[in-house]
């Protein structure tokens, strides 16, 4: 399996094929919300090598009954705003359904099935976006009301993603990333998407 990535830089002018589509998501599977926000793309591929990510299993329903779900630790990062399709939350080994209105930790996994799209919001106002298939990890986060700085870091394992920056781009550029099974992209105040893909 070799991952394709897309990644779209987006600029001002909005695209009426992002935009101007679908009700619900765009063609890469976005929640509308993110997609509002979006002005414009430039658009570029890369390729790299054999992807080491594999997909996890899915446990029958008298699995999840008998494994409890593991309570977060630390401060909430983010919240859910919007769900289609299915989503799951993937937190120290257990596994949770999500829901609008549950909030998200340092170290959670976001999951998407097929038909599955979630939307998200963090504490320094970022808003993230990820389409069907996908598989987003929430790898480190922080954020200082106080004076605005932070660090984040993402992890797109596969799958769609988009995101338009918050405080924490806007007062330290270069705080914010995400990570490909390719590369380590650094944002600097611009509206993205990213999608990593496998060829075989």
């Amino acid at each position: 399996m070799i991952p394709t990535e897309e990644i779209y830089i987006l600029g001002r002018h909005l695209s009426s094929s992002i935009a101007g589509g679908l009700s619900r998501r765009d063609s890469l599977g976005f929640c509308a919300d993110t997609i509002h926000s979006l002005r414009g793309y430039m658009h570029c591929n890369g390729r790299a090598g054999r992807a080491a990510g594999r997909y996890l299993g899915i446990a029958t329903s008298i699995i999840l009954i008998a494994v409890p779900f593991v309570k977060a630790q630390g401060p909430k990062i983010a919240q859910v705003k919007n769900i289609s399709g299915q989503v799951t939350i993937v937190r120290e080994g257990g596994n949770l359904p999500a829901k609008v209105g549950d909030l998200l930790y340092e170290k959670d996994v976001i999951q998407t099935g097929a038909d599955g799209a979630i939307g998200i919001t963090f504490t320094d106002n970022t808003v993230m976006s990820t389409g069907p298939n996908s598989e987003v990890s929430l790898e480190e986060y922080r954020f200082d009301s106080s004076n605005f700085n932070g660090a984040m870091l993402t992890n797109l394992r596969k799958g769609t993603l988009a995101m338009v920056s918050g405080d924490i781009a806007r007062s330290t550029p270069g705080a914010m990333k995400v990570k490909t099974p390719t590369a380590i992209l650094g944002v600097r105040g611009t509206r993205f998407a990213v999608q990593v893909e496998g060829e075989r």
